[in-house]
């Protein structure tokens, strides 16, 4: 997220000045950055997996399963993190319809491996956790094949800039930070649930992050759209361009949220059928599933108004608003809801 949001920005405001060589710099140093992130992350995680899964909230004998799932998502780190920052460059080539693509192609990948895995290889987490990194390379590869066929930006191995090094960090930083606020959120959510509904609220929370990243496709484009284009206005100093933006991308982005709740609220228990026929798991995974969608408006709207005030150089106020929206809040409403509701 640090390297993504940062090279976004920067390559947003190069392009508000006409500046090409610029953005062969900023895309070849992220790229190097990111790929030496992405090997350490790999050896890290797979180093630590046990002491990580205890940190995720996993009981003594859960540790060997969670480790074992931990080690096989971590392979797909690489791509992981690298195709964010691919889509953000296609973007701001304007590619929004391939970048797009390639964002729906990553949840539609992720979905189908991992039920290919769970029918025809086996059920163990371990392999589910490479089913899902499996997507990622499969993305990437499209997304490399791509960038090389329509040699869409100059990348060069030997270039460096510390001032664009210094300004990728300075403006990454609130994307960063929020990732690191999820993280956190999603164990606390994780030990909540397993204390109060045990293992079947702990898979059906599986479920429902299964399909989040399909269903968040469109919350990411429209994100990203934004705070590619709104650095273009900035750069160029055309306020009323950005209101406009500002206007369209939230009025889009609600209907859309919209649509998504009444799909998940018709459609959404036979979606999790898909996974278990256990209808403890199912009822649990349904019920999650309904309460996530009535999020998806409220987060369209964060989404584009962070990126808007990012752009703006509004870096305590982006990250005030993650705090509460990416940490505080849901782990508030998670303490307080539970006794309520049964």
């Amino acid at each position: 997220s640090l390297i993504c949001t940062g090279s976004g920005i920067l390559c947003g405001m190069a392009m508000g000045k006409g500046d090409k060589k610029r953005i062969d710099e900023i895309f070849s140093i992220s790229m190097k950055i990111l790929f030496i992130t992405g090997v350490i992350l790999i050896l890290v995680t797979n180093i630590f997996a046990f002491n990580i899964a205890a940190l995720c909230g996993a009981k003594t004998d859960q540790i060997v399963i969670a480790a074992a799932y931990i080690r096989g998502l971590s392979f797909g780190y690489l791509p992981m993190i690298i195709i964010p920052t691919l889509i953000t460059f296609l973007q701001m080539s304007n590619r929004s319809v391939f970048s797009l693509i390639l964002t729906v192609s990553l949840a539609a990948f992720t979905l189908i491996y991992d039920v290919l895995f769970l029918k025809l290889v086996s059920t163990d987490l371990f392999y589910i956790g490479i089913a899902s990194s499996l997507s990622q390379y499969t993305v990437l590869i499209i997304a490399l094949i791509y960038f090389l066929t329509h040699r869409i930006i100059n990348f060069s191995l030997f270039a460096f800039n510390a001032d664009i090094i210094k300004d990728l960090f300075k403006y990454g930083f609130p994307g960063a930070i929020v990732g690191i606020f999820y993280s956190f959120r999603n164990i606390y959510i994780n030990t909540a649930a397993n204390i109060v509904a045990g293992s079947a609220a702990v898979s059906g929370m599986a479920i429902v992050f299964s399909f989040s990243g399909f269903f968040d496709s469109i919350n990411v484009g429209v994100g990203n759209s934004v705070k590619m284009i709104s650095s273009v206005f900035v750069g160029e100093r055309d306020s009323e361009s950005l209101k406009n933006l500002t206007a369209h991308a939230l009025k889009e982005g609600i209907i859309f949220a919209i649509i998504k709740i009444i799909i998940i609220f018709l459609f959404g228990y036979q979606i999790c059928t898909i996974f278990t026929d256990d209808k403890l798991i199912l009822e649990q995974a349904y019920l999650m599933l309904r309460f996530y969608s009535l999020c998806m408006p409220f987060n369209i709207v964060v989404v584009v108004l962070s990126a808007i005030y990012l752009n703006e150089g509004k870096i305590i106020l982006t990250n005030i608003m993650n705090l509460l929206t990416a940490l505080l809040i849901p782990c508030s409403l998670c303490t307080v809801l539970p006794p309520f509701m049964g």
